[in-house]
């Protein structure tokens, strides 16, 4: 699985190379639907795994009476945010899949096509690089806090 995440003017390539047992583990009730994701740390890049029960909004603005883990991407802008506790909080996410009364399971295309696609309807074409990371084994991050990728 390749996935991009747009962030600000820089989209980054993340490949999941091995199969990850147990990356959403649930529960996931009959009744409810989850919206399953994969997120990124800004400083390091570290991938870990999601689950939220309120729809993704993607969208100009933010929304006016948002709730705490209420997910937001901001279009105009291209940043991603999640709100905790009063405010919004920058992140890199990308939505994987949506669970659907539990039992089934929808990709996040909105392109109509299963896994292939885009979120938020913007088929722009894009560069997209692999993230690039020091000695250290830590990205390599700009004065703007976007991290350098293969394409710069």
């Amino acid at each position: 699985m390749t996935v991009t995440i747009a962030h600000q003017g820089t989209n980054y390539v993340h490949s999941e190379d091995n199969s990850v047992f147990d990356a959403w583990s649930g529960p996931f009730d009959v009744g409810t639907t989850y919206w399953l994701y994969w997120n990124f740390s800004l400083l390091t890049f570290e991938r870990t795994f999601g689950v939220t029960t309120l729809e993704p909004v993607y969208q100009a603005t933010a929304p006016s009476s948002p709730v705490n883990d209420q997910m937001w991407y901001d279009t105009a802008n291209h940043i991603h945010y999640v709100y905790n506790a009063g405010s919004w909080i920058e992140v890199l996410r990308v939505f994987a899949a949506k669970i659907i009364n539990g039992v089934t399971f929808v990709g996040m295309s909105s392109m109509g096509s299963a896994f292939a696609g885009t979120q938020i309807s913007d088929t722009t074409s894009v560069l997209a690089g692999r993230v690039l990371f020091d000695e250290s084994s830590n990205p390599m991050i700009r004065d703007d806090r976007t991290i350098f990728t293969t394409e710069d």
